[in-house]
């Protein structure tokens, strides 16, 4: 088992030889853009607190609709975020199986992705708020900001 980054992807990536005994590779778990285990189960941790809060706030309003009529748009909406839920149980699971750190390490590392998630999106409204006229410099920080939460 080792961490592969390719073409932009980071994957957890386990080696295994087939049938004629040809050296192959098989892809575990996306990592989520994090260069390593620890990293990337602290972030899916994160985005898994954050995408339930948002889950259960749309639940609540689609819930509170005047008689039954429901929003097509914020039905897909839920079902986008239960997609991503979907997908961080998944490699959660398996990310989990493979990191060696002890939970006060995890928790640890949580709360730094925490800081530096909420550090860049301070940056995006700061900028946007002071800079509107260097649009290119606003650009790159809210893709730093998209980065992080994929």
């Amino acid at each position: 088992m080792f961490v592969r980054q390719r073409g932009g992807t980071t994957s957890l990536v386990e080696a295994y030889r087939d049938p004629q005994g040809r050296s192959r590779q098989r892809i575990l778990a996306n990592l989520h853009g994090e260069p390593d285990i620890l990293s990337a189960l602290a972030k899916l941790a994160a985005r898994r607190a954050h995408l339930r809060n948002i889950q259960e706030a749309m639940a609540k309003e689609a819930a509170n609709a005047l008689r039954g009529y429901r929003d097509a748009a914020l039905l897909k909406r839920l079902q986008a975020v239960e997609n991503q839920l979907a997908t961080i149980a998944r490699d959660g699971v398996i990310i989990k199986r493979y990191c060696n750190a002890t939970s006060e390490e995890v928790e640890a590392a949580i709360a730094a992705y925490k800081t530096k998630h909420g550090d860049a999106e301070a940056l995006v409204l700061g900028m946007a708020f002071a800079m509107q006229r260097d649009l290119p410099r606003l650009q790159e920080a809210k893709l730093k900001l998209r980065r992080l939460e994929r």
